[in-house]
């Protein structure tokens, strides 16, 4: 089993914004396998990487230079308005129909408009609620 150091594990719960208390309940273990993992210094890739994922950090994926933020995948160089849902990626990667194609292309135009400098989230003044978002036949992610 491929093994990272126990600091690389307290350096991804830091970065992750995680208690120490909160690590047994994300990762699923017990008071008692941290505590090994610690004598050891030994911890298994898959914990470190939980970690790594829950920061926003999707380098470890092979998505250099991405993140998420709030839901939402971001360029690091570009700018907060610029932004991605994920079942956009989902879509284009594995459905070409029309129907989909044209939704996502849709929901492109809408983000790209300007909007008086508000951030992913947040509501236009005159508006109730935000726009609904649609997840398409892929299901929640």
């Amino acid at each position: 089993m491929k093994t990272k150091s126990w600091n690389e594990l307290i350096s991804a719960r830091i970065d992750a914004g995680l208690f120490f208390g909160e690590l047994k309940n994300v990762l699923g273990t017990s008071d008692r396998t941290l505590a090994r993992w610690k004598k050891k210094d030994a911890v298994p890739v898959w914990a470190v990487r939980i970690l790594e994922l829950l920061s926003g950090d999707l380098e470890p994926l092979g998505w250099k230079d991405w993140e998420l933020k709030n839901g939402y995948l971001c360029h690091k160089n570009l700018s907060d308005r610029h932004f991605w849902l994920p079942v956009d990626v989902l879509v284009t990667a594995f459905c070409d129909c029309t129907a989909h194609r044209e939704a996502a292309k849709a929901r492109s135009d809408q983000r790209l408009r300007p909007q008086s400098g508000l951030r992913p989230g947040q509501i236009a003044p005159g508006e109730t609620t935000p726009p609904p978002l649609s997840r398409g036949p892929v299901g929640p992610l």
